[in-house]
């Protein structure tokens, strides 16, 4: 009995779910349809500058540190 009522969902449930669309041909066709607009906006009138000279970054204003320095300061975090 139990089996025959997991038959019966079982085959309610596949016969309710939605059937996938085999192709995209009901969909109509969208040739009459005027794309829209482009309006880029205007550029800058000072214009889009220059990305600046990347061969000669100062340090930061902590200085580098070493590896050790971090290591450390990460075991006391972790410590904490």
């Amino acid at each position: 009995m139990k089996y025959t009522i997991t038959l019966f969902t079982l085959a309610a449930s596949v016969l309710s779910a939605p059937v996938a669309q085999s192709s995209y041909d009901d969909y109509g066709s969208y040739n009459n349809i005027p794309a829209p607009a482009v309006e880029n906006p205007p550029a800058p009138a000072a214009g889009y500058g220059s990305y600046g000279d990347y061969n000669n970054v100062p340090a930061p204003a902590g200085g580098y540190a070493t590896y050790g320095a971090y290591k450390r300061d990460v075991e006391k975090e972790v410590k904490a």
